[in-house]
């Protein structure tokens, strides 16, 4: 299915109406105004991304297909990261949007990350050892790591410095 096709079938997708050229002129302005932006089908595979949505996947060196696991990837290069927020899952299409963010502090391990991403979401440390394969004490050596490498004392404050700093 080529690009256009994929676009008028999510334009049907809204509300059962063949908006194919609108869905268009949508993707062709979002494409005009530099904003990154993905679109994933529910099994992962990409509908669309903008072109500096390209180019940010492309330089931080994460594929697309990452974003579809609920997460929020993290990826440092040169002082900056990459922040993934999904904003919306219309029908089952994730939309995702990207952005190249200055990095304040050193980067987290991907399990820094996924220990920090399930604080996040609520868990406790025991929770987090479960869903994770690790032992308690395990996640809690991976938090302490992470407060001192992002400056913080409370999970709290991880988190916050981690997922929604500026």
């Amino acid at each position: 299915m080529g690009r256009a096709e994929r676009q008028e079938s999510l334009g049907r997708r809204n509300g059962g109406v063949d908006d194919g050229p609108l869905t268009r002129a949508l993707a062709a302005a979002i494409d005009a105004t530099g904003h990154a932006v993905a679109v994933l089908a529910p099994d992962g595979s990409t509908e669309y991304v903008t072109p500096t949505g390209r180019e940010l996947l492309a330089r931080f060196g994460v594929q697309a297909w990452h974003l579809a696991d609920g997460r929020d990837p993290v990826a440092q290069r040169d002082g900056k990261r990459l922040r993934a927020r999904r904003v919306r899952e219309p029908d089952g299409l994730v939309v995702v949007v990207l952005e190249e963010r200055r990095a304040t502090y050193p980067p987290l391990t991907r399990r820094e990350h996924d220990v920090l991403s399930h604080v996040r979401n609520g868990l406790t440390s025991g929770e987090i050892a479960a869903r994770l394969y690790l032992s308690p004490r395990t996640v809690e050596r991976h938090l302490r790591n992470a407060y001192a490498k992002l400056g913080v004392h409370t999970r709290t404050a991880a988190v916050a410095r981690v997922f929604d700093a500026p």
